[in-house]
C-alpha cells in the first residue's frame, strides 16, 4: 500500500523512472532532484478565496512548481503574500515525531509551505515569542504559514485533533466507572 501511494505521488510530480519493488533484485532508492523539499520558502505567493479559486490558479499555464496559492489568509497575511518574492529555499526539519515537528529558524517576513496534508488539529507556535501562527491550506492540500514580522521565527507544529480531548475524558470516565463498579461488586461478596 505504501509503495502504491508513493508511486502515485511520484507520477503526480512528473517522475518517470520506476522499478518493480516487489521483484527487484536489489534495494533501490529513487531520488528526484527536481522535487520540492518537504518544508520550503516558495518562489512567490498568491491568495485565494476558496478551493475553486485555488484550483483555477494552480491549473493556469503560468503556475510554476514552487509557487504557493494560500487559501483564506486575513489582511496582513495577504500583504506579506503579495510582496513575497524568493528563490525556493529548503527549510530543515530538526525533529519529526509524527504529532510534533520542529523546523530550523526562519527569517520573516516570508511564507512557509509544508508539503504535508492540511488537516484540522495542527497548531504552529513560534517558540521565540510563544505566539500562535495560523496555518492555512496551500496549493489545495498542503499547509502554509505566513510569517508577517521582520524577525527570526522558531516554529514547532503540534497535532492535537479537537475530538481527542473529548475521547480521553470519556475514556477516563469509563475506566473510573468500571473501577467503582468493581470495588462495589467486591464489597457485596
Amino acid at each position: 500500500m505504501a509503495i502504491a501511494h508513493t508511486l502515485h505521488f511520484l507520477k503526480g510530480v512528473g517522475a518517470t523512472n520506476f522499478f518493480d519493488a516487489k521483484n527487484a533484485q536489489e534495494n533501490l532508492l529513487y531520488f528526484d532532484s527536481s522535487a520540492l523539499p518537504r518544508a520550503y520558502i516558495p518562489i512567490d505567493c498568491s491568495t485565494s478565496k476558496d478551493e475553486t479559486d485555488s484550483l483555477r490558479k494552480i491549473i493556469d499555464k503560468g503556475f510554476k512548481i514552487g509557487q504557493a496559492v494560500v487559501e483564506f489568509p486575513p489582511g496582513k497575511s495577504i500583504e506579506v503574500c503579495k510582496e513575497h518574492q524568493s528563490a525556493i529555499k529548503s527549510v530543515g526539519i530538526i525533529s519529526d515525531r509524527g504529532r510534533y515537528i520542529k523546523l530550523e529558524p526562519i527569517l520573516g517576513p516570508t511564507v512557509l509551505v509544508l508539503n504535508d496534508n492540511y488537516y484540522p488539529g495542527w497548531k504552529a507556535v513560534d517558540t521565540h515569542s510563544e505566539q500562535n501562527i495560523a496555518i492555512y491550506p496551500a496549493n489545495l492540500t498542503f499547509r502554509a504559514m505566513v510569517l508577517s514580522e521582520a524577525r527570526e521565527y522558531q516554529l514547532e507544529l503540534r497535532y492535537w485533533p479537537p475530538w481527542l480531548t473529548a475521547a480521553l475524558i470519556i475514556s477516563l470516565m469509563g475506566v473510573t466507572i468500571l473501577m467503582v463498579l468493581t470495588v462495589l461488586g467486591r464489597r457485596r461478596l
